[in-house]
């Protein structure tokens, strides 16, 4: 017998085993890292969401003839973006703080908050986790009113 087959005839029995090591190694270490991007891209979706709809809101009131109606707009503002986002409207709050009474004087700031809460997903033995997301943002009334 030669070397060259006295060598390889002493490592057959490990034939087929690399495959098994290389899917343990995968199993192990990439589904962690892929439930860990999915988390991340679930919660900054969401912020950047809560984020937009905080902003189109705070203009939509601003531009409103009166607080009754500024108010209907914000909230549909607040729900077309969630809507569009495919979040789910359970926690949403929106929440209105004016500089002035009534909201709508010329030249003052009206501040739009917008928090909801999400939730990753469950993963064999990792647990949902729920964040609470929130933005606010202002806008100055026009001082040129119709």
């Amino acid at each position: 017998m030669s070397t060259a087959n006295s060598w390889r005839g002493a490592y057959a029995p490990e034939d087929g085993h690399v495959f098994v090591e290389f899917i343990a190694v995968v199993i192990v270490l990439l589904l962690p890292l892929i439930y860990f991007a999915q988390s991340v891209a679930i919660v900054t979706k969401s912020n950047l969401a809560i984020q937009n709809a905080s902003q189109l809101a705070a203009r939509a009131f601003v531009v409103s003839s009166s607080d009754a109606v500024a108010r209907v707009h914000a909230r549909s503002a607040v729900t077309a973006v969630i809507t569009d986002a495919h979040l789910p409207r359970t926690g949403l709050r929106i929440g209105v703080k004016c500089s002035a009474t009534p909201c709508l004087t010329a030249s003052q700031e009206v501040s739009i908050s917008v928090s909801s809460q999400v939730s990753t997903p469950a993963f064999g033995f990792v647990p949902r986790h729920v964040f609470t997301v929130s933005a606010t943002h202002t806008e100055t009334v026009d001082e040129i009113r119709k």
